[in-house]
């Protein structure tokens, strides 16, 4: 089952995930709007990441979103548990 902080729909999902925002340094020459709207864009893709379960880029995702917002606890608190639940999946060895 999906871990979802913040009510989303699938049309927003599909459009997290289609968002590809640039990195926080581009923000500093727009302002603190541009950095909101990316950590903002960075959170619901995460959430979207994590519905499809692709955990990993979820967890990069929330991380970015936390670099740039440090204060939003819904973010940290959404990847802890995201990374809990990637911890209780069984370990994928097709990749070896």
């Amino acid at each position: 089952m999906p871990i979802r902080s913040r009510a989303t729909t699938s049309a927003d999902e599909g459009q997290a995930i289609r968002l590809n925002p640039p990195g926080a340094a581009g923000g500093q020459n727009r302002g603190m709007a541009y950095v909101k709207n990316a950590a903002m864009a960075y959170f619901f893709r995460a959430v979207a990441y994590e519905s499809k379960g692709d955990l990993d880029d979820a967890i990069a995702d929330l991380g970015r979103h936390i670099r740039l917002v440090p204060s939003d606890a819904d973010g940290a608190a959404l990847r802890a548990k995201i990374i809990a639940a990637r911890r209780r999946q069984p370990a994928d060895h097709s990749r070896w």
